[in-house]
C-alpha cells in the first residue's frame, strides 16, 4: 500500500493550485471583495479543519459513506462527475497561460498527459511534485508582486466593483477542498495558520497590485490583466520581458490544480465503488475522459462553475464532516 502524503505536501499542493484563481480571477476583481472572499474561505477552512480532526482525519470518501450510508455512494458519484467536469474545464482554460501563442490549443492535452503520467504512480508522487513546485512558485509570485509595487497608483487603489463579485470569488477559493478526498498521514491536527493567512491575503495582493498599476477600468476590460501588467515590468533593467515568466508560473499552477483534480476524481470514484486504493490505470482514464469531454463540451458558464464549486467544494465536505462529528459526539455521550 502506498504511503499517504504528508501535511506539508498537502498544503504545498493546495498553494500551487491556488495560483490559478489568484492570477486569473482575483487579479480581475476589486481588491476589497477579493479580501472579503479570502477571509470567508479562511474562516470556512478553520471550521472544516477542526471538524476533520475530530472525524479522525479520514479522507472525504470514507467520511461521506460514514455520514450518509448508502446515499453516500450516490453523492460521491455526483462529486466525481463534477470534479471530472472541472478537470476538463481547467485543461481547456490552461491556454490562458500562453495567450499570444498559436499552440494554445495543445496546452490542455499536454497538461492532461502530464497528470496521467504522474497519476500512474499514485497520490504521493503527485504530492511530492507539488511540494517541490510550491516554493519556486512562491518566490516568483513574490518577486512579481514586489516588482509591480513601484508602479502602483494609489488613486487606482480605491475600492470599486460590486458585491456580486463574491459569488464567483468565494467558490473559486474553496478549491483546496479537493485535497480532502486524498489520504494524508495523520498528525497533531494543528491549524495551518500560515496557509490560512496566505489564502486570506495573497489573492487580494494580486488584485490590488493589478488594478493599482493598470486602473480598475482597464482591469475590467482586459481578459488577462495580470499578463498585461507583466508587459510593463522589468527586474533591475536586466529582465525586461516578464510575460514568459508569468506564462510559465501560471502553467505550473494549472498543472498543480489539474493533478489535484485528477487524483481527487479518482479517489471519489473509488469511494463510490467502496475501494480503498485506486488502481494505477484510473488516473489516466480520468484524464482521457476529461480530454474527450473537453473536446465535445462547451466551456462551463460562470454560474454553473461557481454553483458546482459551492456545492461540491463547500456544502458537501462541511455536511459530511458535521454529520460524522455529531455521530461521534453521540457515541461518546452513550
Amino acid at each position: 500500500m502506498e504511503a499517504d502524503m504528508t501535511r506539508r505536501q498537502q498544503l504545498a499542493w493546495c498553494f500551487g493550485a491556488l495560483g490559478v484563481p489568484a492570477m486569473l480571477l482575483c487579479a480581475s476583481a476589486a481588491w476589497q471583495w477579493v479580501l472579503a472572499a479570502g477571509a470567508l474561505a479562511a474562516l470556512y477552512y478553520i471550521i472544516v479543519w477542526q471538524l476533520w480532526v475530530r472525524a479522525g482525519q479520514k479522507p472525504l470518501p470514507a467520511l461521506a459513506c460514514e455520514a450518509f450510508g448508502g446515499a453516500g455512494r450516490g453523492i460521491l458519484t455526483a462529486a466525481a462527475l463534477w470534479t471530472l467536469t472541472a478537470l476538463a474545464d481547467t485543461a481547456r482554460r490552461s491556454a490562458a497561460a500562453f495567450p499570444e501563442s498559436r499552440e494554445g490549443l495543445l496546452c490542455g492535452a499536454v497538461l492532461l498527459i502530464l497528470c496521467a503520467a504522474s497519476g500512474t504512480r499514485g497520490v504521493r508522487t503527485s504530492a511530492r511534485a507539488a511540494a517541490v513546485l510550491a516554493p519556486v512558485l512562491a518566490v516568483i509570485h513574490a518577486m512579481l508582486l514586489l516588482t509591480a509595487l513601484g508602479q502602483v497608483n494609489l488613486q487606482w487603489c480605491a475600492p470599486w466593483g460590486e458585491t456580486s463579485q463574491l459569488y464567483a470569488l468565494v467558490p473559486a477559493l474553496l478549491l483546496p477542498s479537493a485535497a480532502l478526498s486524498l489520504p494524508r498521514t495523520p498528525d497533531g491536527g494543528r491549524l495551518p495558520w500560515m496557509m490560512l493567512g496566505t489564502l486570506a491575503l495573497a489573492p487580494a495582493a494580486f488584485a490590488v497590485v493589478t488594478s493599482g498599476c493598470l486602473s480598475p477600468q482597464l482591469v475590467q476590460a482586459d481578459a488577462l490583466p495580470f499578463y498585461t501588467l507583466a508587459k510593463s515590468l522589468s527586474i533591475l533593467s536586466v529582465m525586461e520581458r516578464l510575460e514568459p515568466l508569468v506564462s510559465a508560473v501560471l502553467y505550473l499552477s494549472f498543472f498543480a490544480l489539474s493533478a489535484l483534480l485528477t487524483q481527487s476524481c479518482a479517489a471519489l470514484f473509488c469511494g463510490a465503488l467502496r475501494r480503498d486504493d485506486a488502481p494505477r490505470w484510473l488516473a489516466p482514464a480520468v484524464c482521457a475522459l476529461a480530454l474527450a469531454f473537453g473536446w465535445v463540451a462547451c466551456p462551463l458558464p460562470g454560474w454553473l462553475s461557481g454553483g458546482g464549486a459551492a456545492v461540491f467544494w463547500g456544502v458537501f465536505p462541511l455536511a459530511a464532516l458535521l454529520v460524522v462529528a455529531v455521530k461521534k459526539d453521540r457515541k461518546k455521550q452513550k
